[in-house]
């Protein structure tokens, strides 16, 4: 049906609402989907709310556009963009396993920097909680009801949708609402998100109010192995004074990164003391050096001569092998080093050999090919030209007339025989209206002009 008020939405279906205001799905004029929110109560300000609240909208992408709002006689009105996705409850009964300690440090830092942003403008959220985090498929964000508590001046109880989220001084008379405010309901949302439980969930919902009034949440700590950074951060957000909390979204956000980078040390702690993370040395590193064999100094030339180690004795030390005498390598005899090291000499000239005549062979065969050159394609112009005149038929006549007469070939002669001669060529019959010369002859031997130039009797 359509609203009678004419605020230009056609309502859709109603939804639930919070304390005095009603809420309705709607779709405007230009086929938007929308969250119609209308309270017949008007609080003081509201119009520099909603103003501030707009702007915000329009300078934040992970916050609903506000559409339309304004004031009639006897109730105010706030159109919302309405966001299709899953909300972070959804995700957490639905997948539960797919979130880690690591995601949510980072999502909830991400959550935390758009809440900065709002609280710069003025604008606090006041209703923060999984239901309100809604999830896109492109991996982006939404932070759903971002200013509508504050705007439509609800108190605790008809702005919260989940009790166990407030804060302790959203309960007091006068309610407070500032940035420790978020803070306290975004620390809730990251021990939901660790613990893979709901703060205060051992309590009855009657019970809800005093909890967050005198106590606080179970530990992470007692029920989920976690560093003390992570657990350190999840306690202080939600501490129930807000002196103890943090102070703003900044520090927040600061302490955040620290628990991700404790995180990350912690596991890798972890898996050192359980010992799949300890690198064991390589093969290589395990094997002893191996000791020169004496003798084999003495026998290189003087120019390839090397320093033994210092660690190893001397050729000519008299001191005995450390190694027993049944596993000590048997002796080499002088002959057979130098034969040896003669081989190796040999075959070392061999191939600085071969490499010097591979490369004197690769140098002139690069001097002698012919260096590519690569060479730009070239610009080819068509220039349109004129049709050609039609052939004059007197320069035609003309051309023809100075063109000399070809003779038929003659057969050579045989090798070594006197050949015959040969009878006079016998002349094509004209063809049908071909003129005859005048001398009644062919026109092989008539020397008049060709009458045609058209004539097809010579081919």
């Amino acid at each position: 049906m359509v609203d009678g008020s004419g605020l230009g939405y056609r309502i859709v279906e109603r939804l639930q609402g919070r304390g005095p205001v009603d809420v309705y799905a709607a779709v405007d004029r230009e086929g938007r989907d929308a969250l119609l929110h209308v309270s017949e109560a008007v609080p003081g300000g509201f119009r520099d709310g909603l103003a501030r609240l707009r702007a915000v909208s329009q300078r934040i992408e992970e916050v609903p556009r506000v559409l339309d709002g304004g004031l009639r006689d006897s109730f105010c009105w706030v159109a919302v963009e309405r966001c299709d996705g899953r909300s972070l409850r959804a995700v957490l009964e639905e997948r539960p396993r797919d979130i880690t300690p690591p995601w949510a440090l980072s999502q909830v830092a991400e959550f935390a920097e758009v809440l900065k942003a709002a609280h710069a403008a003025g604008i606090f959220h006041g209703d923060l909680c999984p239901e309100t985090l809604i999830l896109l498929d492109d991996g982006s964000f939404k932070l759903a009801g971002l200013g509508l508590a504050q705007l439509f001046g609800l108190s605790a109880a008809d702005a919260a949708i989940t009790a166990m989220y407030r804060a302790p001084e959203q309960l007091a008379e006068p309610a407070v609402l500032d940035e420790r405010t978020d803070v306290h309901a975004l620390g809730l949302v990251l021990y939901e998100l660790i613990g893979l439980r709901r703060p205060f969930a051992e309590r009855v919902p009657e019970e809800l109010v005093r909890c967050v009034l005198h106590t606080t949440p179970l530990p992470l700590d007692t029920f989920v192995p976690l560093p003390p950074v992570v657990a350190g951060v999840v306690r202080r957000a939600t501490e129930r004074h807000p002196d103890a909390r943090y102070r703003d979204m900044a520090e927040l956000i600061a302490a955040l990164h620290g628990a991700l980078e404790g995180w990350c040390r912690w596991r890798g702690e972890v898996k050192q003391d359980v010992g799949s993370g300890v690198r064991s040395a390589s093969p290589a590193s395990r094997v002893p050096p191996t000791e020169p064999t004496p003798g084999l100094a003495t026998e290189l030339p003087p120019g390839l001569a090397t320093e033994l180690p210092r660690h190893a004795p001397s050729p000519a030390s008299p001191e005995p092998a450390s190694a027993p005498p049944e596993q000590a390598p048997p002796a080499r005899s002088p002959r057979k080093g130098r034969i040896r090291v003669a081989l190796a000499l040999g075959a070392g000239g061999l191939v600085l050999a071969a490499a010097l005549l591979g490369g004197l062979h690769a140098g002139a065969l690069s001097a002698a090919r012919t260096p590519a050159v690569a060479r730009l394609p070239r610009v080819i112009v068509v220039r349109p030209q004129a049709a050609p005149a039609p052939p004059d038929p007197r320069a035609v006549a003309a051309v023809t007339r100075e063109r000399p007469l070809r003779s038929k070939p003659v057969p050579p002669r045989a090798r070594g025989k006197e050949m015959a001669p040969s009878p006079p060529p016998v002349p094509d019959s004209p063809a049908p209206g071909e003129p005859l010369p005048p001398c009644d002859a062919d026109w092989y031997t008539c020397g008049a002009t060709w009458p045609d130039a058209r004539s097809n009797t010579f081919r």
